[in-house]
């Protein structure tokens, strides 16, 4: 059993690796997302970009369904489930022969943050803070939750230590060992869990292909509407943002007159186009001769 515990944990860390490509870039940068997302910065709340660089004081939210793809400057992944709030507080990008500093905050949903194999011999000083208890990472994978009821913390791969306050410390360094904390009671002891429970937890913050995937340098689109009135687009425009889509203003001639659209952009494949513009048609009741999906 133990051996293949291991063995599906390197598969499902192999996995991580192949989507993880941060350790050159000196700001975390959103490698994924399936909308609805938002990016909350000074104050002002918008629909989050693929490709975007994050900076400390951002926040991340996600909807129903949603999921978020970081990669961070230690050459690690962090990945976010649906209705997540999270938060970078600290992230100090230092030379390669100095530790990487960081401080996150889970305050609701489900994260994992994995360590590549590139990035396992850096030096790093980074805190995950979730719910009440926060994480010490030096080099791991580690897969938690923060919710009213229950924070949990489980290690995959490496070792931690979490930390809460008025309690002692608990190093953790096997495999599949679960932290459990409820508010305003001490933490449980250590428990494990088996494969089968960790990847239904995974599931949890995996970006899904096929199913409206959006990446930096994705190639695909989404068409919404078609409209001689710009102001009437605009409207509709402003309603997809607001509910975490990153939804532009594309203009058109039809008969040599002017036509206004919504394009959503950056979809990894057609199939993820496909998915999202099904999804939109129904959640917004639009015609689907109105929903096009099409190559940048």
């Amino acid at each position: 059993m133990k051996r293949n515990v291991q063995i599906w944990i390197g598969f499902l860390v192999m996995g991580c690796l192949a989507v993880s490509t941060a350790g050159a870039q000196s700001k975390a940068v959103v490698a994924g997302v399936q909308a609805p997302v938002w990016l909350e910065r000074d104050g002002v709340k918008q629909p989050l970009q693929a490709g975007a660089s994050l900076a400390p004081g951002d926040r991340l939210y996600t909807g129903k369904n949603a999921r978020i793809l970081l990669n961070m400057p230690d050459a690690s992944t962090v990945k976010l489930g649906e209705h997540v709030k999270f938060e970078i507080r600290e992230l100090n990008a230092a030379p390669a022969d100095q530790p990487f500093r960081g401080f996150l905050r889970v305050l609701a949903g489900a994260f994992r943050y994995t360590t590549s194999s590139a990035g396992k011999s850096r030096a790093r000083e980074l805190n995950v803070q979730v719910g009440t208890a926060t994480i010490g990472i030096r080099g791991t994978d580690v897969w938690g939750r923060s919710g009213p009821q229950q924070d949990l913390v489980c290690l995959l791969e490496g070792k931690i230590e979490i930390s809460r306050e008025g309690e002692p410390a608990v190093p953790m360094h096997e495999p599949l060992s679960v932290y459990t904390a409820t508010p305003k009671k001490p933490a449980d002891p250590l428990s494990m869990i088996d494969t089968p429970t960790v990847q239904a937890l995974a599931l949890e913050t995996e970006l899904t292909p096929g199913q409206g995937v959006m990446q930096g340098a994705g190639r695909y689109r989404v068409y919404l509407y078609l409209d001689r009135k710009e102001a009437k687009i605009r409207h509709r425009l402003k309603k997809l943002r607001e509910d975490g889509y990153a939804a532009e203003i594309y203009t058109t001639s039809v008969a040599g007159e002017t036509r206004y659209r919504i394009v959503i952009p950056y979809f990894a494949t057609i199939d993820d186009a496909a998915a999202a513009g099904a999804q939109l048609a129904k959640r917004y009741r639009i015609d689907k001769e109105k929903v096009e999906v099409g190559e940048i």
